[in-house]
């Protein structure tokens, strides 16, 4: 990912968007912080814990992710997170509190996570 000194100064979803298009795209919602759908594998683990979980990116803003897995996580829960572009191999890196928890079965769950701390490679 080139980066021409914006970039790095950027919130984790423009990155990540200039990681998956290569350009950054404007999102049209009406919100503070718009969503934009991801649809991308995520690895986390919580802080201080070495165990990796795994998910999926629902949606992102410039404040946050919606992710989906089976690993149970509570309100509160500091994580360390990577979310692997496959087609050109970025990553971004990132820490986040959850901050909203949605049951949507059996064995999946939705987690509002806030971004503290991001970075890219």
């Amino acid at each position: 990912m080139r980066d021409n000194g914006q970039l790095r100064r950027e919130c984790p979803a423009t990155l990540l968007t200039y990681a998956l298009t290569g350009s950054n795209i404007a999102m049209t919602e009406k919100r503070d912080a718009p969503r934009l759908t991801i649809g991308a594998p995520i690895r986390f683990r919580m802080h201080n814990d070495n165990q990796i979980a795994q998910g999926v990116v629902v949606d992102m803003s410039r404040t946050g992710i919606l992710l989906e897995s089976d690993h149970e996580l509570e309100l509160g829960t500091v994580i360390n997170a990577e979310i692997h572009e496959e087609h050109n191999g970025a990553i971004l890196r990132f820490s986040g509190v959850i901050v909203r928890i949605e049951q949507t079965g059996v064995r999946s769950t939705r987690y509002g996570c806030r971004f503290e701390r991001a970075g890219e490679n």
